[in-house]
């Protein structure tokens, strides 16, 4: 069942122009020729997923290398301190997720990105069904001279 607003919380809506964003991008496509915002949104938004289930699952290990020490350290005593039975049977989905860049930093070689997801998560927890909408800030960061296009999660944030 979904909750009040959920339409509101995913409504499409027109890209509103931020100069100063577009002139970080800008900024970012000269220095890094393979940056695209498009392809960096799917991207994170795939990190997320895999983030967020590994995480739901208890399985950090696999996305260690994604993570910075620190938020790698928050998520694992996150789990460590959860209150959840063991026998308790769970499956999580994210049902819907959106993302836009917040903020675009760059820091002498590093590049950080901030990004806004909004997801809409099921959970079942038994016979229990609930629907989140959730809203997170995440920062990502690269060093700009890296071919490898994965950035490190390095901040989480959420509402």
């Amino acid at each position: 069942m979904a909750k009040k607003g959920q339409t509101e919380f995913f409504s499409e809506e027109s890209l509103s122009l931020d100069p100063v964003l577009d002139a970080s991008e800008m900024k970012l496509q000269k220095l890094d020729k393979n940056f695209n915002p498009s392809k960096f949104l799917e991207g994170a938004k795939s990190a997320f997923n895999l983030i967020v289930s590994s995480y739901k699952q208890n399985k950090l290990e696999g996305v260690k290398g994604y993570l910075s020490k620190n938020v790698y350290s928050i998520f694992e005593n996150a789990i460590n301190n959860s209150e959840q039975d063991e026998h308790e049977e769970s499956t999580f989905e994210i049902i819907k997720l959106n993302a836009s860049i917040l903020n675009i930093d760059i820091v002498k070689k590093l590049a950080r990105i901030k990004v806004e997801f909004l997801s809409l998560q099921k959970t079942k927890k038994n016979d229990n069904h609930e629907e989140q909408e959730i809203k997170d800030v995440w920062t990502f960061e690269k060093e700009i001279s890296n071919p490898d296009p994965n950035w490190l999660l390095i901040e989480v944030s959420a509402d």
